[in-house]
């Protein structure tokens, strides 16, 4: 079974929980896209919730800006997102501590994005924390 056929089941299974009531092309379209690109080292972090989901790649330089956003309370409507990791076939629950420690890993050369919800603008910082680009 492959990673997504496991996300689709655990997405069945979570809607009368009130998981993926809405959005569901997050998963049907934009995650299932990603995860038939993914090569068998690459690895996620995968977030369900009432209204769609988000697919983070692990060590891609991808702040966990948007994780932080999705997993805070006042953002939340409905019953709390939960976490998964994903590699290759294997989908395992994740505790919300370690999908942000997941999506924080630094790209290998130490860049990350940056994404500042208030200016909603983004840049790239190196491994010291300064701006590279924008």
């Amino acid at each position: 079974m492959s990673a997504y056929d496991r996300l689709a089941e655990i997405a069945h299974h979570l809607e009368p929980l009130g998981y993926l009531a809405a959005y569901k092309a997050d998963l049907t379209t934009h995650d299932k896209a990603r995860l038939d690109r993914a090569t068998p080292d690459e690895s996620f972090v995968w977030l369900i919730r009432q209204s769609g989901t988000e697919l983070f790649p692990v060590g891609a330089g991808m702040h966990a800006a948007w994780l932080t956003y999705w997993l805070d309370p006042a953002h939340v409507c409905g019953p709390p997102p939960l976490c998964y990791f994903v590699q290759g076939e294997t989908v395992k629950a994740i505790s919300h501590k370690a999908a942000n420690t997941l999506a924080n890993r630094p790209h290998p050369e130490g860049h990350r994005i940056v994404v500042d919800f208030a200016t909603m603008s983004s840049w790239i910082e190196d491994a010291h924390g300064l701006r590279i680009a924008a």
